[in-house]
């Protein structure tokens, strides 16, 4: 969460908060801000003092994405219990379905 929020203040020219919410499955956490230029991870430098955000969320969490709206954008990592499968199917179809209502 802490990556996230300080990625937004240092990337973005807005005030930004994390909005954690949890579906039953998983803890999403979010961060919006005002920039509408989404993310792409780099590879910093073994000297670099910076550009390891994303590569420190990704290495956190289960699954993160970001997606643009009107007047900025929103990074959105998940969390899931330990031991839990993903009930959020992946771009590669991998992931468990939703459970049945």
């Amino acid at each position: 969460m802490s990556e996230l929020v300080t990625n937004a203040h240092v990337h973005a020219p807005s005030a930004a908060r994390p909005i954690p919410t949890w579906d039953g499955c998983c803890l999403h956490v979010s961060v919006a801000d005002r920039d509408p230029h989404l993310p792409a991870p780099s590879d910093a430098s073994t000297q670099a003092t910076s550009g390891r955000g994303l590569a420190i969320v990704d290495a956190l969490s289960d699954r993160w994405d970001a997606h643009a709206f009107r007047g900025g954008k929103a990074i959105t990592a998940c969390f899931l219990p330990p031991g839990e499968p993903s009930p959020h199917p992946t771009a590669d179809g991998e992931g468990s379905p939703p459970p049945e209502a």
